[in-house]
């Protein structure tokens, strides 16, 4: 639990099976507040908001992947997919040189993303319904393996990867995308139908 304006430092922990009535299945960021959780898994928790991470007005919440890779899996809102809620809050996932996230449950709320590093949004994983998120990825690789998994998301890529290459033909539907020249994208191709990725 992270009080408003407080910082708080959790790393090479695994939250596993936590419940809470209200906010947070594992972890609480109130407004204001940071915290830097670092090489940690989140597996199977459950609340109202945020199953696994809520995230209160203003807060910043950095998810580091240093010396182990880092998955967020199996977390519960209300009885549905949901790992972390952003209440108009920062989300930043990191993962050093030959480490990853994963992310497979939903992202809901309102806030910002920021990627660096090998992030990889799962199958599981979609932005919520209703969301006003906008995902920044800079440098690094970011892995969509479903194509709704952004729906309306706005996207930035800063000289960073993204592949949406996942054997499949699909539409990756954003409200917005921006690139610049230094980016690379991969995307299914299918040369006997002449269909392609659509984003």
């Amino acid at each position: 639990y992270a009080e408003d304006y407080s910082v708080i430092t959790m790393q090479k922990s695994s939250f596993t099976g936590n419940d809470a009535i209200g906010k947070g299945g594992a972890v609480y960021v109130g407004a204001y507040a940071i915290a830097q959780i670092i090489d940690t898994n989140f597996v199977g928790n459950t609340a109202n908001e945020g199953g696994a991470i809520y995230a209160d007005e203003n807060s910043t919440v950095n998810i580091l992947a240093k010396s182990k890779n880092v998955i967020v899996k199996d977390n519960t809102a209300n009885g549905e997919s949901n790992s972390i809620h952003l209440n108009n809050a920062t989300l930043n996932l990191q993962a050093a040189k030959k480490r990853k996230i994963t992310i497979n449950d939903k992202i809901s709320g309102t806030g910002t993303i920021t990627t660096s590093g090998k992030v990889y949004i799962a199958n599981g994983t979609e932005l919520e319904a209703g969301s006003d998120i906008t995902l920044s990825a800079g440098s690094g690789k970011l892995v969509i393996q479903n194509e709704q998994s952004l729906y309306n998301a706005n996207l930035e890529l800063k000289n960073s990867h993204l592949s949406t290459a996942n054997g499949k033909i699909g539409t990756l539907s954003l409200g917005s995308l921006v690139l610049n020249s230094s980016n690379k994208v991969a995307i299914d191709i299918d040369l006997k139908s002449a269909t392609s990725d659509n984003i």
